[in-house]
């Protein structure tokens, strides 16, 4: 295989994975139960959509992660060590976010759907406990690390538009923020993130 055509291949799979986070942030504001006053995550994956749209936004990670190799091959002469740095986070990051969605999408339903057992989503008593505070900054520095530095990388090796890589940035910044102020703050950074991913898939699939 050629580069051009495995950077094509990987193009797809960056645009792809783009799309479906798209559609997964619209379907979340558009079917889920996140409108109606407080927050209430214990309604929202009991909710009959809830495993179809976590499952889109699993496969909409992973489609990410195998078209991430892509985007570092087209930089990969002037990337150096800050964009190999920001790789290696990226991948742990999104990794830890498909980590994340599994047991949004297989475990959570079930502990709602049980009385003994829903206050310990309702009352905070996985998400306070210690590991998972440790698993939470874990995934926000990789996160926000990755971002920062592979943003830059890409940035500086002038292979994409500079608007794409901003809404990456952003995207990524305000997602692993935004559930700490808002869930419509997490929900914008997902969508920024997606239009910055298309703009990158496109140019991926042009040769340099």
């Amino acid at each position: 295989m050629t580069t051009l055509s495995y950077e094509r291949l990987g193009s797809v799979f960056f645009a792809v994975g783009s799309i479906l986070l798209a559609v997964y942030a619209s379907l979340f504001v558009l079917l889920l139960p996140i409108h109606d006053g407080d927050f209430d995550y214990v309604r929202l994956v009991t909710s009959p959509h809830w495993r179809a749209i976590a499952l889109i936004a699993f496969v909409g990670v992973v489609s990410l992660l195998t078209g991430l190799e892509a985007v570092y091959s087209r930089i990969r002469d002037s990337a150096g060590i800050l964009g190999a740095t920001g790789l290696v986070l990226t991948k742990v990051a999104l990794v830890l976010q498909a980590c994340v969605l599994t047991w949004e999408m297989l475990m959570d339903p079930l502990i709602a759907a049980h009385p003994e057992s829903a206050f310990l989503l309702r009352d905070g008593g996985i998400i306070n406990a210690p590991w998972m505070v440790a698993f939470r900054w874990v995934f926000l520095l990789t996160s926000l690390g990755g971002a920062l530095l592979f943003g830059v990388a890409v940035l500086r090796s002038k292979q994409f538009p500079m608007p794409a890589i901003g809404l990456l940035i952003a995207g990524a910044v305000l997602y692993a923020v935004g559930p700490r102020v808002s869930v419509f703050i997490a929900i914008s950074g997902v969508i920024l993130f997606a239009i910055g991913g298309l703009l990158i898939g496109a140019r991926l699939w042009r040769a340099t």
